[in-house]
């Protein structure tokens, strides 16, 4: 049993020999200069050479030196002579494989910019091609109707034509002879309107912008962007006209003297350069100062009604074709809802307003100059600041302002006999 233990065991340790690699010796036993011993070229001993120490006949020396030995240059140890050649002398070793990952790295990199480079490419493209087909879809036959009979263009009444014409469609469209002469009129206004802004001194600058005085009018670069300071300048102190139309707006629509000095903290003479300046506010019979706002719309309206009357009179139009539109538009009355009194048609749909029924004493309910008029004004102002309303702008219908207005609400307080 001895034996064939003592024969596994000799076996064990020439495996264990045989596997052994350089420097899995411990410190003891081997050395550095062994390790260099053990590697080297097919068939040579000690193949390791120092690169940079030459030893005359074409060769290297040895990579481990003797003992005392000294050498000019720092080692420079490969395993074979021609690694030397190949690498040279050294200096070199190892580089081509950081090359090459630096290289493929290099190429990943740009593939992958240029992927994204054609993808970005491919939305632009798509982009241009989706605006390329709206802008051919706008140009239908309305399109071409309308600016076929409007010399001015583009212009208000012109984009207002082709609204109607898209509406009705180009078929049903500027057929009939009032249709015909209100685009005379309204080519006729648009061109007025035209020549009273040249005469002005052309196109104003756009918001956030000022004239620059140094380009002549109407060339690019005539309007500059405003400077932080003059923005800043402007919001901090905003002009008298401004205050003025915001007091008035606060106010309901129209306000005395009295409110607006209170409001402005101007004179009453700054307040009546203002007012006498400004289109949009006018002075009522009775002193009070009222935002009229679009009043040229409503002029133009005005002047549009008149000549069709005259038209109509001298025979330029058929009677029955005027009944025949009049019988369109014309609309049911509006009755009031469930407990309302009142009813108005806003913008094509009917709104109720006003508590329905009789006061206690009897009579009616609204009574405007009293002191429940002044407290329904005093509560309904308060309703409308919470809630951001603008009674003469555009939240005119809604049933608060139009209650405000049958209580003859002027600010806080009701009038007795304001119109």
């Amino acid at each position: 049993m001895n034996t064939l233990n003592d024969l596994l065991q000799e076996k064990k340790r020439k495996k264990s020999k045989k596997r052994k690699k350089a420097g899995t010796e411990s410190g003891k036993e081997s050395s550095l200069r062994d390790w260099f011993g053990r590697k080297g070229a097919k068939g040579k001993k000690k193949g390791w050479v120092d690169c940079n120490a030459p030893d005359g006949k074409g060769g290297y020396k040895s990579c481990g030196r003797g003992s005392g030995e000294k050498r000019k240059k720092y080692p420079a140890c490969r395993p074979t002579p021609g690694a030397c050649k190949e690498r040279g002398k050294g200096k070199s070793w190892g580089r081509k494989a950081k090359k090459r990952k630096n290289e493929e790295i290099s190429m990943e990199l740009e593939q992958i910019i240029l992927e994204e480079l054609e993808a970005v490419l491919d939305e632009k493209k798509k982009r241009k091609k989706k605006k390329k087909k709206k802008k051919k879809a706008k140009r239908d036959a309305c399109y071409h109707k309308v600016k076929s009979r409007y010399k001015v263009w583009p212009s208000a009444y012109a984009s207002g034509a082709l609204v109607k014409c898209r509406k009705v469609g180009a078929k049903n469209w500027g057929n009939s002879k009032k249709e015909h002469l209100e685009i005379i009129i309204e080519d006729e206004l648009a061109q007025v309107l035209a020549e009273r802004k040249q005469k002005r001194g052309g196109k104003k600058c756009w918001d956030g912008y000022v004239r620059n005085y140094k380009v002549p009018k109407g060339a690019p670069g005539s309007c500059k962007k405003k400077g932080k300071k003059r923005i800043k300048e402007e919001e901090e102190k905003p002009d008298l006209k401004s205050k003025v139309i915001k007091a008035l707006r606060d106010e309901g629509g129209a306000a005395g003297m009295d409110a607006l000095i209170k409001h402005t903290e101007a004179s009453k003479e700054e307040i009546d350069k203002v007012v006498d300046s400004a289109d949009n506010i006018k002075v009522h019979e009775d002193g009070d100062i009222i935002l009229m706002d679009s009043l040229e719309e409503q002029l133009i309206h005005e002047e549009i009604e008149n000549f069709l009357e005259e038209s109509l009179y001298y025979g330029l139009i058929d009677e029955e074709e005027e009944l025949n539109e009049a019988k369109k538009k014309k609309k049911k009355a509006c009755k009031p809802s469930k407990g309302k009194k009142f009813a108005r048609r806003v913008k094509g749909r009917c709104v109720s307003y006003g508590q329905a029924g009789k006061a206690k004493g009897g009579g009616a309910r609204i009574k405007p100059g009293t002191s429940k008029g002044n407290a329904y004004c005093a509560r309904s102002y308060g309703d409308m600041k919470s809630h951001g309303k603008d009674c003469s702008g555009k939240d005119r219908g809604t049933p608060l302002c139009l209650s405000r207005q049958k209580w003859k609400c002027s600010g806080k307080y009701s009038r007795k006999g304001k119109k």
